[in-house]
């Protein structure tokens, strides 16, 4: 955990159950959001890559590597991020509306992953959700 023990540490507090494990939640979603609406690419091939890379990253980062902090939560909001990402780049998603988008997919009463999350842990529960 990059943050551990930090005293301004941000935690899981603020989003739906769906993204909480009990650590920094912001750095899963932010890097992934990031990488998804880069601007590098001008056309659909530099989109995919950018998604690619960006699913490739998780699914190692989550699945293949596991250790104690590797959750269906975690894999979860990084999904979340990549969509918001890319929402973003499209223009789906104004910088004006930024906020309440948010709010309604990551908040205590937004939509959340729409069941997959809450699914995988029954089923396939990573290391850190055993």
């Amino acid at each position: 955990m990059v943050n551990a023990g930090a005293v301004n540490s941000f935690s899981d507090e603020g989003f739906l159950s769906d993204f909480q494990d009990g650590h920094n939640q912001l750095f899963h979603f932010w890097a992934y959001l990031a990488t998804a609406a880069s601007a590098e690419w001008e056309n659909p091939l530099g989109t995919v890559l950018e998604l690619t890379v960006s699913e490739t990253a998780n699914f190692y980062h989550e699945i293949i590597t596991q250790d104690s902090g590797s959750s269906w939560q975690d894999y979860g909001l990084a999904v979340s991020g990549m969509q918001t990402g890319l929402y973003i780049q499209l223009g789906l998603t104004p910088p004006d509306q930024l906020g309440n988008y948010l709010r309604n997919t990551l908040g205590p009463n937004g939509q959340g992953s729409y069941g997959f999350v809450p699914f995988l842990i029954n089923l396939i529960p990573l290391a850190g959700n055993r």
